[in-house]
């Protein structure tokens, strides 16, 4: 038997639709002009860059089993001059920081908390 594609939509797929096909047919039909394309209730809210930030996918501590590369981060902070500053997501030796190495930095770590367990 022979395993089928996947035929549902995917936030991949409405990203492509919209790059190679809606926007040039736009263009072509009203040059000049600017396109606004909005989508709602659907599975597409799902869809994040392959480089979003997403506490899910971080290991606790730099490096570990997933390696994925995330943007960096801006953090508010009123007492900045611009309202807060921006945090990279990786150590200067190049790999990925741990989510307990964020937390450090931002003085979020619960030392405080004798049940706090980690693996």
């Amino acid at each position: 038997m022979q395993c089928r594609e996947h035929t549902w939509w995917t936030g991949d797929k409405l990203l492509a639709e919209v790059v190679h096909t809606a926007i040039p047919d736009f263009e072509e039909q009203f040059p000049g002009c600017q396109a606004l394309f909005a989508f709602d209730h659907c599975r597409n809210h799902l869809k994040y860059a392959d480089n979003a930030l997403g506490v899910s996918e971080m290991n606790l501590e730099p490096a570990g089993l997933t390696k994925k590369v995330m943007c960096n981060a801006f953090v508010n902070d009123p007492r900045q001059v611009n309202g807060g500053y921006i945090q990279s997501m990786i150590l200067p030796s190049g790999i990925p920081e741990g989510l307990r190495v964020v937390l450090i930095e931002r003085g979020l770590w619960p030392y405080d908390r004798p049940n706090f367990r980690t693996p």
